[in-house]
């Protein structure tokens, strides 16, 4: 019996292709996100130490100019943390998409994967019913040749 070969592997190897270069573009979504994110806190940690140099400066006596120059930072962090936070949603929506992307990809490849199983056991089935049958067919040739030489 020839050796075993599944008929769908370039299809498999094809899918797997596919499902590596949607997890990279999986990775680089959420490393994207991850940068996001890290400009936000930046922005916050910076924000808050304004607020505290700010604090510390109204205790002291502050001019109306520098008043103004902090109110004008404080106005474009915020602006700047919500525009940061609106990328964030979308990059988070991007990998939500990605994900779905890659988990059909993955079920594909998982799909052609256990179909192979299900085809080797087949063919080690009827791999194992022909070595029988050859079994069978050597001891009862062998039975008739004793006989007939036994006659």
């Amino acid at each position: 019996m020839k050796s075993f070969k599944f008929s769908l592997a370039r299809m498999r190897d094809y899918k797997e292709q596919i499902l590596d270069k949607e997890k990279g573009t999986l990775r680089l979504l959420n490393r994207q996100l991850d940068e996001i994110r890290d400009r936000i806190a930046a922005l916050v940690q910076y924000q808050a130490a304004k607020h505290r140099e700010f604090a510390a400066k109204q205790q002291e006596g502050i001019k109306a100019h520098e008043i103004k120059s902090y109110q004008v930072f404080f106005e474009s962090a915020r602006v700047q943390l919500e525009q940061l936070h609106e990328e964030a949603h979308k990059a988070e929506e991007a990998v939500e998409r990605q994900l779905k992307v890659v988990i059909a990809a993955s079920q594909d490849v998982s799909g052609l994967n256990k179909l192979e199983e299900k085809q080797l056991e087949e063919y080690q089935l009827a791999a194992a019913k022909a070595d029988e049958l050859e079994i069978a067919e050597f001891i009862s040739s062998r039975m008739i040749r004793d006989r007939i030489a036994a006659q």
